[in-house]
């Protein structure tokens, strides 16, 4: 992999990557999100952001806010319950969130920060996911 880092990541980018665990995947998510956020504001088409944790920590909000940008109503059926797996944070140290952290402000777009933001605090950082 080495190598073919070597070819597509300018000296900045490995830097910043240098500690990311799985950096392509990162680079790739970061890149694909620019990409969505501002094709979206060129071309002038709504775009709602959702937050995976958003179905555990507040579900009936974020179908509101679903419902109401997609124009429609609620139907008054019983929602299923979402089964939340806790998050990802147990997956990497803080030094490895830390490094995440510092490529996805290096890489994203002022916009997509704003969406990232709530991910790129000291205490997400530190703690990972609310439980």
């Amino acid at each position: 992999f080495a190598i073919e880092e070597e070819k597509w990541f300018s000296p900045l980018i490995k830097a910043a990557a240098q500690d990311v665990p799985c950096r392509g995947q990162f680079y790739q998510y970061i890149h694909w999100h620019n990409n969505a956020v501002e094709t979206t504001k060129k071309l002038g088409i709504p775009r709602l952001d959702i937050h995976y944790e958003d179905y555990h920590y507040d579900l009936d909000g974020l179908q509101t806010r679903m419902v109401k940008f997609l124009d429609l109503s609620k139907t008054g059926e019983k929602t299923i319950p979402f089964r939340w797996n806790g998050g990802y944070s147990d997956y990497y140290t803080v030094a490895h969130r830390r490094a995440i952290a510092t490529l996805i402000k290096y890489l994203s777009a002022d916009d997509l920060l704003k969406v990232l933001d709530r991910y790129l605090t000291e205490d997400r950082i530190i703690n990972g996911a609310p439980k």
